[in-house]
């Protein structure tokens, strides 16, 4: 019996093969094939204030000619992305092999792999100008140090890291809670290997946004 089906999850909700009763799933390529809906409304990025807030930090301190998105799931971001670096290339690379071909067809201008960020060995020497990873922590957060190894990794010396990540409430429960508490613990782990240069905090007040609040920021390499 394979992994696969092992652990076969039948839904039309993503967030079932994502985070359930208070654990990490992680069954992206499940999740990808199987949800209903665009898993995280990612067709909607350019309307997203979080998105149009990096869009504009990427555009003020660009340009940047070699980009790499961690996480990149359907492109959306990604294609946000490119325009606002005026990218010569851009990568994304995800977990799920399905998300990436469907990257592939939807943004045929850009290029997608499939890759593991929580694994050693993920970067195989390639580094970009900028290395951008959004609303993606919650689901890499088990391996942490490696995570941020291979984004401090994949950034060039002198080159630019784009943070953004959603939290719920701070005073509840959540996932991941251990490992990252607060935004600012996030952005703690950058530190040793990075100056941030611009930081946001965008804070949702509407009841029904409880997992809406962004921390954004750019940070350059040393």
């Amino acid at each position: 019996m394979t992994r696969d089906e092992r652990n076969r999850i039948d839904s039309p909700d993503y967030h079932d093969y994502v985070i359930k009763d208070g654990r990490l799933i992680g069954e992206f390529d499940q999740m990808y094939r199987k949800s209903q809906e665009v898993p995280w409304h990612q067709d909607d990025a350019r309307r997203r204030l979080d998105c149009q807030l990096a869009a504009a930090m990427v555009r003020q301190y660009g340009p940047f000619r070699r980009v790499l998105e961690v996480g990149s799931g359907l492109g959306y971001f990604a294609d946000m992305l490119a325009e606002a670096a005026e990218a010569e290339s851009l990568l994304g690379v995800d977990v799920s092999p399905e998300a990436v071909r469907r990257a592939s067809t939807l943004f045929p201008a850009l290029q997608f792999e499939t890759a593991d960020v929580m694994r050693p060995g993920v970067t195989r020497g390639r580094t970009y100008a900028l290395v951008a990873i959004r609303g993606t922590f919650w689901y890499v957060f088990p391996e942490i140090d490696q995570v941020v190894e291979n984004l401090t990794a994949f950034t060039a010396p002198g080159g630019w890291l784009l943070v953004s990540q959603n939290f719920p409430s701070l005073d509840s429960e959540f996932v991941g809670k251990a490992v990252i508490p607060t935004p600012e613990r996030l952005v703690d782990r950058f530190r040793p290997g990075f100056d941030i240069v611009c930081k946001v905090y965008l804070e949702s007040q509407q009841q029904d946004s409880k997992n809406d609040n962004w921390i954004l920021f750019l940070a350059r390499k040393r």
